[in-house]
């Protein structure tokens, strides 16, 4: 990703279809045969981390919607866990969390 966001940059040798072919040829998917696009690259990279819980967090940097809401709603923003707002009285709940301190 980082490599097609900056072509000039020194990331790796590879070039984005590249990368991605190492990891499509691991999983013995076909291999690209033409440059990637951002939209390939990010499918790839859901696919590969669908259970590591990076979805929300790579929509709302992307700048993409998340199931018709838009990326920057607050009510996206997760709580401040309970916990640490009760040891820290300087924190300051998320306005979206109806049950803050």
């Amino acid at each position: 990703e980082a490599n097609f966001e900056d072509p000039g940059a020194d990331i790796g040798p590879n070039t984005p279809t590249e990368d991605i072919n190492v990891i499509r040829g691991r999983a013995l998917a076909p291999l690209y045969t033409e440059d990637v696009t951002r939209e390939q690259i990010r499918e790839e990279r859901y696919l590969e981390l669908c259970w590591e819980g990076h979805r929300l967090h790579d929509l709302k940097r992307w700048k993409m919607s998340i199931g018709g809401f838009d990326y920057n709603a607050g009510n996206l923003i997760l709580p401040i866990p309970f916990r640490e707002m009760e040891v820290n009285d300087l924190l300051e709940q998320n306005q979206w969390y109806s049950a803050g301190k």
